[in-house]
């Protein structure tokens, strides 16, 4: 479930400048928190493995936890649902909510790792396959299953390379799985992850 909130009050501190990084609530456990630049609000993603905290640079870290922290029985009882369903049927309503969560943030993020990797591609659309996470066509075109809104940043990410590697190479040889070991060094273990996300239905 997507939760909002704009208020956008300059706060002045210090944190990671990393993209990604943690950060340890004393009743929700570990955060995860990105840096964001074309979010224009601070917005609390629930998925399997946790609370995904998306803010637009570091000044906003402490609205951000002030905001986590005025939802935190919300946020709770969302996550045990979350789990509880991890291999369950999904509903109507969730289905949409992940649609919605991965059309805004995907083809965002696949923007941002082709650029930082040199990664060329044509376009990104967002589908609802359960039987992949995504693909690549001949054309450069990235299709990602809308399902993958509910795993992990890592699982995503990992996805994403996974399809633009095969913007390199259109198979699974040598050679791709080395372009990807390039950008994802520890997509063993990844993958070993997203073996525990199954959605049925």
């Amino acid at each position: 479930m997507l939760l909002c909130y704009k208020n956008q009050s300059t706060i002045l501190l210090v944190v990671s400048n990393m993209e990604h990084y943690n950060y340890n609530h004393n009743k929700l456990g570990v955060l995860d928190v990105s840096i964001r630049p074309n979010t224009r609000s601070i917005r609390a993603y629930v998925k399997v493995d946790g609370i995904h905290l998306h803010i637009p640079n570091r000044r906003f870290l402490k609205n951000g936890i002030e905001f986590i922290d005025s939802k935190q029985d919300q946020l709770l009882n969302m996550l045990e649902r979350v789990k509880s369903r991890q291999k369950a049927n999904i509903t109507k309503e969730e289905e949409f909510e992940l649609q919605n969560i991965a059309k805004e943030t995907f083809p965002k993020r696949v923007k941002e790792l082709a650029i930082q990797y040199g990664f060329k591609y044509a376009d990104v659309s967002i589908r609802k396959m359960k039987s992949r996470w995504g693909s690549c066509s001949l054309k450069g075109n990235i299709h990602l299953s809308s399902y993958l809104a509910a795993l992990p940043t890592a699982c995503i990410d990992y996805v994403i390379l996974h399809e633009l590697c095969h913007t390199r190479h259109m198979n699974h040889g040598p050679l791709f799985w080395r372009e990807v070991e390039k950008v994802c060094p520890d997509y063993k273990n990844t993958r070993k992850i997203m073996r525990q996300h199954k959605w049925n239905g």
